[in-house]
């Protein structure tokens, strides 16, 4: 008897507690739907402003097919811009033909922001790395300070002459770095060098 007292009493107890919390939440919920209604709409799209996001379908971007040399350097641009960000040191990477490279390099004297957003395409030779250096020593680069820089600092130290003494010391500090630095370092140098 006295088990059933105790187990009628926790029973109402339950119950009277699971009534109170679930009545306010029921009350929370249309409250909630009714605040959201009372909001104020967004602002419309403001016109000035370009979305970045892509308007051409992803076969424009395919490495299988790049566009003409003769295309507008618009489409040059955009095109190779977006097989520089997705370079890989690993993968297979497309490179530019020589005439649509000429027309990559005067974009970028006309407008030297650009060399950030493709140096990942550009080929290892003497020519490139010294268009690379002089666009840089001519600051025009610093429209997207710090890691911009660092970047194309980087792409000088292993695709040039340039800054081949960081390279030298870093690669003398192979072995305190983690493996998938190390093939890079020690390759690159003996190239610069030889």
């Amino acid at each position: 008897m006295k088990n059933l007292l105790i187990s009628l009493s926790l029973l109402l107890v339950l119950i009277s507690f699971g009534t109170l919390v679930f009545m306010d939440t029921a009350g929370a919920q249309n409250n909630l739907v009714g605040d959201l209604l009372n909001l104020p709409a967004p602002p419309p799209p403001n016109p000035l402003f370009r979305s970045p996001v892509r308007a051409r379908d992803e076969k424009f971007y395919d490495k299988k097919n790049p566009p003409g040399d003769d295309a507008p350097i618009e489409e040059l641009i955009e095109y190779w811009q977006t097989q520089s960000t997705n370079y890989s040191d690993l993968g297979y990477n497309i490179e530019p033909s020589r005439e649509t490279l000429g027309r990559l390099l005067e974009a970028i004297k006309d407008k030297p922001e650009l060399l950030g957003s493709l140096i990942n395409i550009f080929p290892e030779n003497a020519e490139t790395a010294d268009f690379v250096k002089k666009i840089y020593d001519a600051g025009g680069t610093e429209a997207e300070e710090g890691e911009l820089n660092e970047t194309i600092e980087t792409w000088l130290k292993y695709h040039s002459k340039y800054y081949a003494d960081e390279l030298l010391d870093e690669s003398r500090q192979v072995g305190t770095l983690p493996a998938r630095h190390r093939y890079r370092l020690v390759g690159r140098y003996r190239k610069i060098q030889g």
